[in-house]
Order: C-alpha cells, then sequence, then structure tokens
C-alpha cells in the first residue's frame, strides 16, 4: 500500500512539475518576444499571446509599463489519482524589457 501511495504521489509531482517548468519557459519566451515586440513599435501583447501559444501555454495577462513588458501565463493540468480527477492551474509570470541607465535597475 505504501508503495502504491508513493508512485501516486510521485506521478502527480511529477506532472504539476512538468507544468511548471513549461509555463516558466512560456512566460520566459512570451516576455521576451513582447519586449522585442515593443522595441520595433509592435502590439508586444500580440506578440506575446502567439509565442505563449505556440509554447502550449494561455498569455491570462500581460501589460507594459515604462517600456517593459509583463505576461503572466496559465498551463492547464489534470492530476488524476485513483480513478478521480482534479484540474489544476499552474501560473507563471515573467517580464523583459531595458535596464535603466546607470543603475542596473530594470524599470519594473
Amino acid at each position: 500500500v505504501m508503495v502504491l501511495a508513493v508512485a501516486i504521489v510521485a506521478g502527480w509531482w511529477a506532472g504539476v512539475v512538468g507544468a511548471r517548468h513549461r509555463a516558466a519557459t512560456g512566460a520566459d519566451l512570451a516576455a521576451l518576444a513582447a519586449a522585442h515586440a515593443q522595441v520595433r513599435g509592435l502590439a508586444p501583447c500580440a506578440e506575446a499571446v502567439q509565442v505563449a501559444r505556440r509554447n502550449g501555454v494561455d498569455v491570462v495577462g500581460c501589460g507594459v509599463h515604462e517600456g517593459a513588458v509583463r505576461v503572466t501565463v496559465a498551463v492547464p493540468v489534470r492530476v488524476d489519482v485513483m480513478g478521480r480527477s482534479w484540474p489544476v492551474t499552474v501560473r507563471r509570470e515573467a517580464w523583459a524589457g531595458p535596464v535603466s541607465p546607470g543603475t542596473g535597475q530594470a524599470a519594473w
């Protein structure tokens, strides 16, 4: 019974950790693409949405503040334990943009 319980928890944990990594990577890529679009004079949040979709994540928040772009993404996961299933949403946030000259501090 103990081995079965450990196997169930390990499987659940692996699914959630995998979703966290996918969300973090998707958020980083979307934020970088959005910042690049911002510099080129394009719509940064539209670019973030496109890049996020290509990476299997959904943009749930996007904003620009002093030239820096902040992107929040979500990844839905279904956690299955002994025949029962629960929806879990993993969210991650990333930002990208210019650094304030001379301070080394980001605008956000």
